[in-house]
């Protein structure tokens, strides 16, 4: 009864500390002052005790420069800004050889991104007046998984991130 007892709790430890669920902090219900679904942010952060959420507005064009870090390490930072292209080809080339196993990826918004396992350019599509929000992003820590499936929840929180943003800076896109 008792190695049942002690596997049972093992193996709640071990699920608290796969998931996060073990940490010293609550996940964050936005970032970037966009709202954020717990499911998609929690599986980039990993344990800790604190977590600090940061947003500074930029200067020169409307957007933000926005980061996670817990334990005093930067695991998530995204700059977003208003712009008057998508992300070029001849761009996207020098991304994807930047990035972990990066690849043009299909989103669930009206634009275009390469997504690798530790970061992201993108381009959303907006309308008039300005045509395109633009994020760079970032993601570092021991939850980059470098795979060929590693990028699948960086992308899995910019599908749900992307478009909250757009939404809160009032960039709409039709198709």
């Amino acid at each position: 009864m008792k190695t049942t007892t002690r596997s049972a709790l093992l193996l709640a430890a071990l699920a608290m500390t796969t998931t996060g669920c073990g940490s010293g902090y609550a996940v964050p219900e936005t970032f970037c002052d966009a709202a954020v679904k717990k499911d998609d942010l929690s599986p980039l952060l990993p344990e800790g005790e604190n977590l600090k959420n940061k947003r500074v507005k930029a200067r020169s064009k409307p957007g933000a420069f926005c980061s996670l870090s817990v334990d005093g390490t930067r695991i998530l930072y995204v700059a977003y800004q208003h712009d008057d292209a998508p992300l070029l080809p001849e761009n996207r080339r020098a991304v994807i050889q930047r990035l972990e196993r990066a690849a043009a990826r299909n989103v669930s918004f009206p634009g275009q991104a390469v997504i690798g396992s530790n970061g992201a350019e993108v381009s959303a599509k907006c309308g008039d007046p300005t045509p395109y929000l633009t994020f760079n992003v970032q993601f570092a820590g021991d939850r980059v998984e470098d795979s060929s499936s590693g990028y699948k929840k960086l992308q899995r929180f910019l599908d749900d991130f992307v478009p909250a943003v757009t939404k809160k800076v009032e960039c709409t896109a039709d198709s």
